[in-house]
């Protein structure tokens, strides 16, 4: 009875969202297969979908867009943990900083 309920709270919850001017897009855990590995589901309106075609994410539906975001998502979380050789952000900023102050106390004037 209890999961009923959940489950139909979170389909109303969803329908609520779908109308919703806000954008909305959401990872559900749909629990543990057999064999070991973690469901999921993704949940969207269309204003999140339109969203995301704004900032040229692309696919033939909806669904390919949202899952063409989540994977770029995550790549780009682990980006750094996969290409350990890559600089981060912070060390190119605190790099070019360096330069800049070694540069400025060269100049002639």
């Amino acid at each position: 009875m209890k999961k009923k309920l959940i489950k139909w709270l979170s389909q109303l919850l969803l329908k609520l969202r779908e109308n919703d001017d806000e954008p909305y897009l959401a990872l559900k855990t749909t629990g543990i297969s057999p064999d070991g590995l973690m469901g999921f589901e993704l949940e969207w309106n269309d204003v999140a979908v339109d969203n995301l075609q704004k900032n040229g994410y692309l696919g033939a539906t909806p669904q390919a867009i949202v899952e063409e975001f989540f994977v770029h998502s995550i790549f780009a979380a682990h980006a750094n943990s996969l290409v350990p050789d890559q600089p981060t952000t912070k060390q190119i900023e605190s790099l070019a900083t360096s330069v800049q102050d070694a540069n400025n106390s060269l100049k002639f004037g």
